[in-house]
């Protein structure tokens, strides 16, 4: 392990990113470990919880069960243009209009919707994030969608009132997707994408001499819970132990 930092300093008290061990409610940790598995009820839909959050968050566990189990096969994925992750298809059993409105997005032009009807929402009360209102609309949550707010970095040229107009940043952000980037509005979490490292550069096996075989299977056949400590990053803390 890396000099300085003692193996009693990562296997206690808050110290555990890779555990919800007082972090029930969290979805990413900001210490000095980076970014990590999540304690927050949204890691159910978003496929990113902690190991046990189960057994350290019952009561978060719990209810966000009892919600995912309404809606059988609902799930999250990495949206690269949104930079987050959303829902983004339909149940089976919605039309194939809603399919196509929801999965493919609407068409300004043809089809009888607003711009902002595009525009990723999160659900209300389950703070689930979807891609747009009509895949939220096909999962009938029966909650209120929210809208997210759309950053932009644009021109400081002195541009005509109407330019703002949601219309031409609608139009703008779809040509220029680099300059746009989205939020929900507090207190709802955004959920990002994985960043390029927790898919490359990985240190994901034991480099030590003497090593429990244990900790070598937890280390390359474990569970995934990203872990950084200094500039290195791990599969999770079992390859840490074992670095």
């Amino acid at each position: 392990p890396s000099p300085g930092l003692l193996l009693s300093d990562i296997c206690v008290g808050d110290l555990r990113p890779w555990s919800c061990r007082n972090r029930c409610n969290q979805y990413q940790d900001s210490s000095f470990f980076g970014f990590t598995c999540s304690c927050h009820p949204l890691c159910l839909v978003h496929k990113f919880c902690c190991s046990d959050f189960e057994t350290e968050c019952p009561n978060e566990f719990q209810n966000a069960r009892e919600n995912v189990e309404k809606f059988p096969g609902i799930s999250a994925v990495c949206d690269a243009g949104l930079g987050a992750h959303v829902v983004s298809v339909c149940p089976a059993g919605a039309t194939d209009a809603q399919k196509r409105l929801c999965e493919g997005g609407p068409d300004v032009s043809s089809d009888v919707v607003s711009p902002a009807d595009g525009t990723p929402v999160s659900d209300s009360v389950l703070g689930w994030h979807f891609k747009n209102r009509f895949c939220w609309e096909c999962w009938t949550t029966q909650n209120q969608p929210v809208v997210w707010r759309m950053d932009i970095l644009i021109s400081s040229n002195s541009r005509p009132a109407e330019d703002y107009r949601l219309e031409t940043l609608t139009e703008y952000a779809e040509r220029n997707p680099e300059t746009v980037a989205w939020f929900p509005p507090e207190p709802l979490v955004r959920v990002p994408c994985p960043t390029r490292f927790m898919e490359e550069d990985i240190a994901a096996s034991c480099s030590a001499c003497l090593v429990d075989p244990a900790t070598e299977e937890a280390c390359v056949n474990g569970s995934t819970n990203y872990l950084r400590i200094g500039s290195t990053r791990f599969r999770n803390h079992h390859c840490y132990l074992c670095s």
